[in-house]
C-alpha cells in the first residue's frame, strides 16, 4: 500500500499498459493488487528462492498462487523455477522461460595482470573469486570452510569475496579461526566496473549457492573467460561445461575444495568459456520480455475496471 498512491499517479501520467513484478512475493503479490485496481494486465517473474522457498511455505503460499492465477502470465528465469511452478499447480503454458543475460561489453575476457596491477594484488597468487550476497542461501560459509582446504594443497592461494551481507560478521569469525589472514579478502559491495575487474583478475570464479535461479554472477564470470566451479542447483547444470568449469553437490565443503584444487591446477581457454554465454544477451531477453508483454494485452480484455483472462 507504501507505493499505491504513487503507482496511481504514474499510471495516470504514464498511461503504462503492464505491470511486471520481479519477485513473486511480496513484489509479485503488491504488483497484482494494484494491477487489478489499475485494470490492467500483470506479468509476474519468479527468480529464485521465491519459488524454491516462499512458495512451499505455508503462510506465503496462497497470496503467491492467488497472484498467480490472476497474471497474464508467468516468467521464470530457469527450466528448474518453471518446473517448480509447475509442481505447485501452475499451467506450463502460462510460463516462459527467460534466461538472464549478460552485458558483454562489460564483462569479457580482461589481461589478468592488467587486473591485479589496477586492484593491487599480488601477479603470481592464484586467486579464486566470488561474486555473491553474503547470505546463508549463497553457501559463502562453505566456500570459506573449503578454502581452508584449499590452502593446504595450494600454497599462496587466495581467496576475494566480492558482496556484503548478514553473514559478514560470521566469515570473518571464521576466517580467523582458520587463520585464513590476508589470504581472504573480504572485498564488500563494489561498483559493476570493479566486479569486472575483480573476476578479471582471478584465475577461477566460484558460485557455491545452495540455491539459485539464473545468477548473472555466473553468467558475468563465464562471459568473462574464467572457470566456474558451481553447485549443482538452478540453472547452474545448463550453464557450465567440462570445457567451462566444475560442478559439485550444494554445501559439500569437501568436494568443492577438490574441485577447485583441480580447476586452480587445470588449463583453461578464455576465449571458449567466453563463447559459451555470448549468445545470452541482455537484448535477447528484452525481446522475450516484449514479446510476454505483447501476448498479455492481446489476451486480456479489459472489462467494468477488472480483468478477464480469455
Amino acid at each position: 500500500w507504501g507505493i499505491a498512491a504513487t503507482v496511481r499517479r504514474l499510471h495516470r501520467e504514464i498511461g503504462f499498459d503492464v505491470v511486471n513484478a520481479h519477485w513473486l512475493d511480496p513484489d509479485g503479490i503488491a504488483a497484482a493488487w494494484l494491477a487489478r485496481d489499475l485494470g490492467i494486465p500483470v506479468v509476474l517473474t519468479a527468480l529464485g528462492c521465491d519459488v524454491n522457498m516462499y512458495a512451499h511455505d505455508a503462510q506465503r503460499r496462497g497470496s503467491i498462487l492467488g497472484a498467480i492465477a490472476q497474471a497474464a502470465a508467468v516468467t521464470t528465469v530457469s527450466e528448474p523455477l518453471k518446473q517448480g511452478l509447475v509442481d505447485e499447480g501452475v499451467s506450463a503454458a502460462k510460463i516462459a522461460v527467460i534466461p538472464n543475460g549478460v552485458d558483454t561489453e562489460r564483462f569479457h575476457p580482461r589481461a589478468r595482470a592488467e587486473c591485479r596491477a589496477a586492484l593491487g594484488l599480488p601477479q603470481d597468487a592464484p586467486l579464486i573469486v566470488c561474486v555473491s550476497r553474503l547470505s546463508e542461501e549463497k553457501g559463502v560459509d562453505v566456500l570459506v570452510r573449503a578454502f581452508s582446504q584449499v590452502r593446504s594443497a595450494v600454497p599462496g592461494a587466495m581467496l576475494a569475496l566480492v558482496g556484503a551481507g548478514p553473514l559478514q560478521a560470521d566469515i570473518e569469525r571464521e576466517a580467523a579461526a582458520a587463520g585464513l589472514g590476508d589470504s581472504l579478502r573480504l572485498v564488500g559491495a563494489v561498483p559493476h566496473e570493479q566486479v569486472a575487474l575483480w573476476i578479471g583478475a582471478g584465475n577461477v570464479s566460484c558460485l557455491p549457492s545452495l540455491r539459485e535461479g539464473h545468477p548473472n554472477a555466473a553468467m558475468e564470470a563465464l562471459a568473462s573467460g574464467r572457470p566456474l566451479v558451481a553447485s549443482r542447483v538452478g540453472a547452474l547444470p545448463g550453464m557450465i561445461q567440462p570445457a567451462t568449469g566444475l560442478l559439485v553437490e550444494p554445501g559439500d565443503a569437501g568436494a568443492l575444495a577438490r574441485a577447485l584444487i583441480t580447476a586452480l591446477g587445470a588449463v583453461w581457454s578464455d576465449e571458449t568459456i567466453s563463447a559459451s554465454v555470448r549468445e545470452g544477451s541482455w537484448q535477447r531477453a528484452a525481446r522475450e520480455y516484449l514479446r510476454v508483454y505483447g501476448d498479455a494485452l492481446r489476451n486480456t480484455a479489459r472489462i467494468d475496471g477488472a480483468i478477464s483472462l480469455n
